[in-house]
């Protein structure tokens, strides 16, 4: 995971305001190059690639990814972003693999009371 992702998500999970080069978050949205890629809904984290199916895209969403997964407070619905034939795909936690669509959930906090900035 690039340090820009870990500090810029780290912030974003975390409910707080952080910009590094050109990944940035309010706490309530996530920004690549000024795209929303990922954003709360309530309890929910939501991803997209706005059309950018890019590897910076595909990496900043999966380090999004992983660091939900090591808060251990979200119950994760999908495991890892991939590409097969130029075509973003994403692993659910039971290994199932489908095809990715933006503004699909990747995940819910398993507790409101942990829920930050909301």
């Amino acid at each position: 995971m690039r340090k820009v992702s870990k500090q810029v998500i780290g912030a974003f999970l975390a409910g707080k305001s952080k910009k590094v080069d050109n990944t940035w978050t309010n706490g309530q949205v996530l920004r690549l190059h000024g795209s929303v890629i990922a954003w709360r809904d309530r309890n929910k984290i939501l991803i997209s690639t706005c059309g950018y199916h890019t590897q910076t895209t595909k990496e900043r969403l999966n380090a999004l990814l992983e660091l939900m997964r090591n808060t251990c407070e979200y119950k994760m619905n999908m495991y890892k972003i991939s590409q097969i034939d130029f075509s973003f795909v994403y692993m659910e936690p039971s290994g199932n693999v489908k095809p990715f669509e933006d503004g699909l959930v990747a995940g819910e906090l398993t507790s409101l009371s942990q829920t930050v900035g909301f």
